[in-house]
């Protein structure tokens, strides 16, 4: 199955709930950007990529919303729903995100800064360069 969901660490208590997350504990690679989606439609769909050489590593803060990852061979599909739980995307995974509640904030931390030529933004070319079969 493509991805791997992780639960973090939670505090419970009268005056709220703390989550947290350690690298590299919970999150198994160097955070060097960080960056949010919110305010989004309900039927908007992101995502349709996949990345070269980039990690990330995804969870809702608010709200829930629906992650799909292919790896050219398998696809499964994860429920965003707590901010308690998030899922480690690895290099030439296909990401769609979908589903969107309408008070979803969706946070993503990536291993590297943007940069444009890792993304591979052609279903077909991906799957060529994860080794699937046409």
């Amino acid at each position: 199955m493509p991805g791997t969901s992780i639960d973090l660490p939670s505090v419970r208590e009268s005056r709220g709930t703390l989550t947290h997350l350690t690298v590299p504990t919970q999150v198994p690679f160097p955070v060097q950007r960080i960056f949010f989606l919110h305010d989004l439609p309900p039927d908007t769909v992101r995502g349709r990529h996949a990345h070269r050489t980039l990690h990330e590593f995804v969870l809702c803060l608010s709200g829930s919303a629906e992650l799909l990852l292919d790896d050219g061979r398998t696809t499964s599909v994860w429920p965003l729903v707590a901010a308690e739980n998030g899922v480690h995307i690895p290099p030439l995974h296909w990401i769609t995100l979908r589903n969107f509640s309408p008070d979803v904030t969706v946070v993503v931390l990536a291993s590297a800064p943007y940069d444009e030529a890792d993304y591979i933004r052609d279903y077909a070319t991906f799957r060529r360069l994860a080794g699937a079969s046409a």
